[in-house]
């Protein structure tokens, strides 16, 4: 809890003291495992499922660094996922889900690659540290606590590329409409050495205030 206040309270404070913009979001995302290995490298994840879009909110500060072109982005989310799947064991397939919550800390940059009258093209590269927060595993009538499991990574490292669209409203408000890929490293089990990557598509439709 003490380390989730003193990021709030930098965020906080970068935005007050040295950023030129500030920027409220939300966002529809869906998310899928990728390259799943079993304690025993077996493969036996199926992605084929639907993907169900979940909701999620950030807030954040970009940093102007070079030419009106070139900013720097600094942000805090949260996000839920839920993940439809199935595994199999002796050749049967069991359907298996998953409710995962993350707060999310990112930075990178964003770069302005074409500039007309009251519109802005741009695309992105960011990096960030996902926190688990809390989620559920469910399959036949079994229910587990992954916050309360040692074998569920409780960080991820990620990267995120994309573009976005923004509109100038008025001289200190715009709207934009980003779409965002992300991609976690693989991530280590604790116990049973399970791996995975978790990727994630998103959408985000927000607005960027002039400070």
């Amino acid at each position: 809890m003490l380390k989730k206040t003193s990021i709030l309270l930098f965020l906080t404070i970068s935005t007050a003291v040295f950023s030129q913009q500030f920027y409220m979001e939300s966002s529809l995302s869906t998310a899928y495992f990728e390259n799943y290995r079993d304690d025993q490298g077996i493969a036996n994840l199926d992605n084929k499922y639907s993907k169900p879009i979940e909701l999620g909110f950030g807030f954040g500060a970009i940093f102007h660094v070079k030419n009106e072109r070139l900013f720097w982005d600094l942000g805090l989310s949260y996000n839920k996922y839920k993940i439809n799947t199935s595994f199999t064991v002796d050749n049967t397939s069991t359907d298996t889900s998953y409710d995962l919550s993350y707060l999310n800390l990112k930075t990178g940059a964003i770069y302005t690659l074409f500039d007309v009258p009251r519109l802005k093209f741009q695309v992105h590269g960011h990096v960030s540290n996902d926190r688990f927060l809390q989620g559920t595993n469910r399959y036949l009538d079994v229910f587990i606590d992954l916050s309360r499991s040692e074998q569920f990574d409780t960080s991820l490292l990620n990267y995120h590329y994309g573009f976005a669209i923004e509109y100038e409203l008025t001289s200190a408000i715009a709207f934009y409409l980003s779409c965002d890929i992300k991609r976690s490293l693989e991530s280590n089990g604790n116990i049973n050495d399970e791996t995975y990557r978790l990727n994630v598509r998103s959408i985000q439709t927000g607005l960027r205030f002039q400070l």
